[in-house]
């Protein structure tokens, strides 16, 4: 990526934002909600976005030279070490990083003389960077349950950052009361979804699931639910999309075996397929199959720090079938649309069946889109870069 340099103060004043995005995050097209974040808002904008080797694509990111020497190394240690020891290399290649301490120095000849550091994700980069002695400004963008990662900072670490970015307010609010975040200095900066005119797909029982699966997404929940439609005389059909790990990474697991398992004994019993699985697909070809399908399903029971596939699913148009879960609930009350409660998917996928109009699937949809798009998503991170001037 050409550097290029960000206007954040005026016609007189510039800030050189330098981005740190977290060691295993891809940002090849195929990572999660923080590559994703990255490359909408941040890609063409800020002075430079370091990431790792292994990020390495054909488009706007690169990976500098140092970070791709060190990678290889650290790489061809890991391979023998494994081979010697039979500890799975991707094991060994993350302890190898030091706790990614490596990967900040690594990094610290190209983010010294930057006016802001903006970490994703990565408290620890910030309290490596302090001692490292930069003087800058430190952001930290948190895009998940911020707990879990703040087990080893300090109170002298949090004064040492300027400004605490959360990806919904259910999150902020977990920082400023369970970690003592300073509340004036936390924003809401939200993910985002692409700009389109929504073209509800007609209503039919057709359902759609995107997401990883594992437990916490709960497609185990998507499959019963088109179970009991079927017992209840409704032809309803369900569409599930993804593997075990984020983007179009493959590979399998129990879990998703148990799901295939419940799928096919489906399938004998209606003698068609009910339950299709279309395996991991990138995020164009998500969007466009989102368009085919008036009802989504995001059942997850895990905490959604956002709900990006709740959000695009609307914004093409489709009913959501989502609990009040996390940051999820933002999301419905920007679109109009009740949550599930106590599991009961089954009166909700009928209720939608029967009383959802295309008027109002189009409204809540351009509801979304003018909260969530893109465009409004980065004019809310300029902001809050303004907010340092």
């Amino acid at each position: 990526m050409a550097p290029s340099l960000l206007n954040t103060r005026g016609s007189d004043a510039w800030m050189r934002v330098a981005v740190v995005a977290p060691r295993a995050e891809r940002l090849d097209g195929t990572g999660g909600a923080v590559a994703t974040w990255i490359t909408e808002v941040q890609a063409h904008s800020s002075w430079r976005v370091l990431g790792s080797a292994v990020s390495a694509r054909d488009g706007w990111y690169q990976p500098h030279a140092m970070i791709k020497r060190v990678n290889a190394l650290l790489t061809f240690i890991a391979r023998l070490l494994s081979h010697v020891t039979s500890v799975p290399e991707s094991r060994i290649h993350a302890r190898l990083w030091l706790r990614d301490r490596l990967y900040v120095l690594c990094h610290w000849p190209y983010l010294r003389g930057a006016d802001i550091v903006y970490v994703h994700n990565r408290p620890e980069y910030c309290q490596i960077l302090r001692r490292l002695g930069y003087k800058g400004r430190l952001l930290l963008h948190m895009h998940n349950d911020p707990r879990p990662y703040f087990h080893n900072i300090t109170n002298n670490d949090i004064q040492s950052i300027e400004r605490f970015i959360f990806c919904s307010r259910f999150i902020r609010d977990i920082g400023v009361t369970h970690l003592g975040l300073p509340e004036k200095r936390c924003s809401v900066v939200y993910n985002g979804v692409r700009s389109h005119t929504p073209t509800p797909a007609p209503m039919s029982p057709q359902i759609l699931f995107a997401g990883r699966l594992i437990p916490g997404k709960a497609p185990d929940s998507a499959i019963r639910l088109a179970s009991q439609l079927r017992d209840l005389g409704v032809a309803a059909s369900l569409t599930i999309v993804g593997g075990v790990a984020t983007g179009t990474a493959g590979g399998d697991s129990e879990f998703a075996a148990s799901l295939r398992r419940q799928a096919d004994s489906l399938n004998v019993r209606w003698g068609e397929e009910v339950v299709r699985f279309v395996g991991p697909l990138g995020l164009d070809q998500v969007l466009t199959l989102m368009e085919d399908y008036p009802i989504i399903i995001v059942p997850s029971t895990e905490i959604e720090a956002f709900g990006m596939v709740l959000a695009e699913g609307i914004s093409r148009g489709a009913v959501p079938l989502a609990p009040d879960n996390g940051g999820m609930s933002e999301i419905l009350e920007v679109a109009g649309y009740f949550p599930v409660v106590n599991q009961e998917y089954v009166e909700r996928a009928l209720s939608v069946l029967m009383g959802s109009s295309l008027a109002a699937r189009r409204r809540a949809a351009e509801d979304v889109l003018r909260e969530f798009s893109w465009e409004q998503i980065r004019a809310d991170y300029l902001s809050v870069l303004r907010l340092l001037g």
